[in-house]
């Protein structure tokens, strides 16, 4: 038997609330949550959310709507379900909503809510794509820069490779004209003289004897030439042999004790050949000041290698010397030696008193 003026309607509103919010490796309960949302680990995608409504007349009869905005723009009817699944949910921020009305299909509008925030990986951020293409042109452009530059680097490699084979080409004509071509000169119109004595009847030793000297001159200038020419002696050590062999020769030709005091281990050090030349010149000019104009009987050659590291040359005699200030044997000599050594960026030093002979000391920065 139903009275129907006897049913009342239930206008209570049903308390709403979110029970659980599980992820794929951890869960969480909003209720306990210190921020205003949730934020998720970085690569959980996958949402699962409890919620609630407590009646205790009629249970079954609750219903339920939520949705996820902003993906779900309208309400979704869950029915009795108390828990709805997001499969794979991209990054970005959320709000989660539910309401629910008791059994007599009164609704609770105002419902509950939880914000919920999924972080994207490094490679989904807004800035990377950008970041990635500023790193790619920066990348290439420095990219281009180091091969311009080694190209400019190459090309300037050559053109000094280049360089130092024209100026080595130079030297060696010049030498060649200066030289060879001098003394062949000379020998040429000795031996006019010679045929032209001949055919008189009349011998001419000078004549042969000049011929002979200048023979043996141009030997030693082609020597000379092609030992700064071979790559094998560009080293400390056959410039030390060379010119030890040379300071010998010449002295015992010379009449002149001859004392050598060379460094007997030299360290590894490359010369170049205009580097090579340069030195021997400026130290043969030095001993040939000794024949010319010391008159000493004895004279000494020293090379050794200082800190630096420094080659020293020193040529020493015990001749008349002279002074310095107010005189100069050979003085263009002189000053071939120190503009030699002042363009390889060295030093020359001359020593000498009248009557204690004369030092000249040849000192070269080494690399």
């Amino acid at each position: 038997m139903v009275t129907p003026s006897s049913i009342e309607v239930n206008t209570n509103l049903l308390p709403v609330w979110i029970e659980q919010i599980q992820t794929d490796t951890v869960a969480f309960s909003p209720e306990n949550a210190t921020e205003p949302g949730l934020v998720l680990p970085v690569g959980q995608r996958r949402l699962q959310i409890a919620f609630n409504a407590p009646c205790l007349r009629a249970a079954h009869r609750v219903r339920f709507k939520h949705k996820l905005e902003p993906i779900e723009a309208g309400w979704i009817d869950s029915d009795n379900n108390r828990e709805v699944t997001y499969a794979q949910v991209p990054p970005g921020d959320y709000r989660f909503r539910v309401i629910a009305c008791n059994e007599d299909g009164v609704w609770n509008e105002t419902g509950t809510s939880v914000a919920i925030t999924i972080p994207p990986f490094l490679w989904e951020r807004a800035w990377f794509i950008p970041a990635c293409w500023a790193v790619g042109l920066g990348t290439l452009v420095g990219a281009v820069l180091i091969l311009l530059r080694q190209r400019i680097k190459r090309q300037i490699e050559l053109l000094k490779q280049q360089h130092l084979v024209e100026r080595e080409r130079t030297r060696i004509a010049k030498d060649l004209h200066d030289d060879l071509g001098g003394s062949l000169t000379e020998i040429n119109m000795l031996a006019d003289t010679l045929t032209g004595m001949g055919r008189a009847g009349e011998a001419s030793p000078e004549a042969a004897r000049q011929i002979i000297q200048k023979s043996n001159r141009l030997v030693r200038a082609l020597d000379e030439i092609v030992w700064a020419v071979n790559p094998k002696h560009d080293s400390l050590r056959s410039l030390a042999d060379y010119l030890a062999g040379y300071a010998q020769e010449f002295f015992g030709a010379a009449g002149v004790r001859f004392r050598q005091d060379i460094q007997r281990v030299l360290p590894e050090i490359p010369l170049t050949p205009e580097q090579r030349h340069d030195i021997f010149l400026a130290a043969k000019e030095a001993l040939t000041n000794v024949v010319r104009h010391s008159g000493a009987s004895e004279a000494r050659l020293g090379l050794k290698v200082l800190e630096g590291p420094r080659l020293l040359i020193v040529v020493e005699d015990k001749g008349c010397g002279f002074d310095p200030a107010t005189s100069s044997p050979d003085g263009d000599g002189l000053v071939n030696m120190r503009e030699r050594l002042t363009a390889m960026g060295g030093a020359c030093r001359i020593t000498s008193r009248i009557g204690a002979g004369t030092m000249v000391e040849l000192e070269l920065p080494l690399k």
